[in-house]
């Protein structure tokens, strides 16, 4: 009985590790995608006059739009796939230069305008801004998981040596 307890508690650990791993990926050490030069054009009708803009982070295809003028936010990110389910959307930036050539940044809470009744006003882009979405940091990240998951199949084994030490003693 003592034989059959300490195999399974021994199977269930060795065999739940690399599930654990393998849903935060860790059991490939792949390189970071890299995602190819992107410039897209969204031209309404022949002679439209564009604007180039540029969309960063969690969003579905980030790169240089070429945008009709007086483009808003949603029809950009609607153009762009719209954000990624992991997208920060209460944290969406806009960075525009004025006239000095000074940078300023706009910070927009996508989220609260989508969920609100009455929602503010939807932001007009204006040439050369640069949007970025931010992504949602996890609550655990994968490196905290992996190390939970070695230390809890360390103490596993370790439990269960004593375990049998205790129990072969009698």
């Amino acid at each position: 009985m003592l034989r059959r307890w300490i195999a399974l508690t021994l199977c269930v650990c060795i065999n739940v590790s690399p599930v654990y791993a393998d849903e935060f990926n860790l059991l490939e050490d792949k390189p970071p995608t890299k995602n190819g030069a992107a410039e897209f054009t969204f031209q309404p009708y022949p002679g439209a006059a564009l604007m180039p803009v540029n969309l960063w982070g969690s969003i579905g295809h980030g790169g240089i739009y070429r945008i009709p003028v007086h483009t808003d936010l949603y029809t950009l990110l609607s153009l762009a796939g719209g954000p990624s389910e992991s997208a920060e959307l209460s944290e969406i930036s806009i960075q525009r230069s004025d006239k000095s050539g000074q940078r300023h940044v706009q910070l927009i809470n996508l989220e609260s305008n989508l969920k609100s009744k009455t929602s503010g006003p939807i932001p007009t882009l204006e040439p050369n801004d640069v949007i970025f979405i931010p992504k949602k940091e996890p609550l655990i990240s994968s490196n905290t998981m992996l190390t939970l998951t070695v230390v809890s199949t360390a103490l596993t084994i370790i439990v269960s040596y004593f375990t049998i030490k205790a129990l072969t003693k009698n």
